[in-house]
């Protein structure tokens, strides 16, 4: 039997290819699932730090308005802000500051929480949440 100097080609059938390439998308996920579950986690704590802000916010404004409303005094309004802050929190416990500014008319309230991102129990960023809301006083 002579050669004629091309060589045969090694066909396989549609089954045989599948079943050389049966581990391939294993390995594929295996390769991507910690990227993807890193970047779950990102979301899900940039969520977390948003949440918070926002209730600091939202509690910042609540103690403004109560200090608006019974500020008569500087140890009232801070008395105001601070139970206003208790009670609307948002799950954060948030110390507010008050002072009066502009001769008296209005009434800035400052609140302050810690915060902290992290993924997996590594803490990549920390610091604090700052909120700051000025109100007029209403007599």
């Amino acid at each position: 039997m002579k050669e004629s100097g091309r060589r045969r080609v090694r066909r396989f059938a549609p089954a045989a290819r599948l079943a050389c390439e049966a581990g391939q998308s294993t390995v594929e996920f295996a390769l991507v699932l910690p990227i993807l579950v890193m970047v779950l986690g990102a979301i899900v704590e940039f969520g977390i730090g948003f949440h918070d802000y926002m209730a600091l916010t939202d509690t910042v404004r609540v103690a403004a308005r109560a200090a608006a409303l019974n500020g008569s005094s500087l140890d009232s309004a801070q008395q105001a802000a601070q139970d206003a802050a208790s009670q609307a929190g948002g799950g954060l416990t948030v110390p507010v500051t008050v002072q009066f500014v502009d001769g008296g008319t209005d009434v800035e309230v400052t609140g302050t929480t810690p915060y902290s991102i992290g993924i997996f129990g590594f803490s990549l960023q920390s610091g604090e949440l700052s909120s700051t809301t000025t109100e007029r006083i209403e007599a």
